[in-house]
């Protein structure tokens, strides 16, 4: 969890040139997402033996390895254990869910889906099961439609976050992770 935080702290603020001055309104990394061609092997062959037609959300995991801000997802994703992650990465709790037909795909409402992650992050919040585990303030999802005949996958990945009314304001000047990390640790996220 300690790189987790890490990660997560270093990896939101965004970088500022040297001569511009101290921003006081903190500002957030986009995320991307990263798929390997190994997690579109697994869920084909899951896909085929496992799920066939039903179109129910299944639980993923994905990581994050350094502080790029990209999620990745591989054929180890499947086994949603935490120790699969490796030492130096950042698991992160997901959902995916495939849809049968490319129909289905397009006319899904994915606005409600965004909805519901963001209903389940606020309950995290509320409950107050997110100031024990802070990993439950970063969630995924991934709808997907999978021709299999055609080896073709088309998905979308989703990053529910909650948004300020008023936008957050920086306390004291950010400071760089190397500045309070050990170099090991710090060199432990850059790999």
């Amino acid at each position: 969890r300690r790189a987790c935080r890490a990660i997560l702290g270093g990896g939101f603020v965004a970088a500022m040139a040297a001569e511009d001055p101290p921003p006081t309104m903190l500002r957030f990394q986009p995320f991307a997402s990263d798929v390997n061609m190994s997690f579109f092997q697994e869920f084909a062959a899951r896909k085929l033996d496992q799920y066939r037609l039903s179109d129910e959300a299944r639980p993923i995991t994905g990581s994050f390895t350094g502080a790029g801000g990209k999620l990745i997802v591989e054929r180890s994703s499947f086994a949603v254990d935490a120790a699969t992650a490796a030492a130096a990465s950042c698991a992160v709790p997901g959902a995916l869910q495939n849809m049968n037909t490319v129909a289905d795909f397009k006319a899904m409402d994915k606005n409600a889906f965004m909805a519901a992650m963001a209903e389940n992050l606020w309950a995290d919040i509320k409950s107050g099961a997110a100031v024990s585990d802070p990993t439950l303030l970063l969630k995924f999802g991934v709808i997907s439609y999978a021709d299999l005949k055609r080896h073709h996958f088309v998905y979308w990945f989703a990053f529910p976050a909650l948004v300020s009314p008023t936008p957050f304001r920086l306390a004291r000047p950010a400071e760089l992770l190397r500045s309070f990390l050990s170099p090991g640790r710090y060199a432990s996220l850059q790999a």
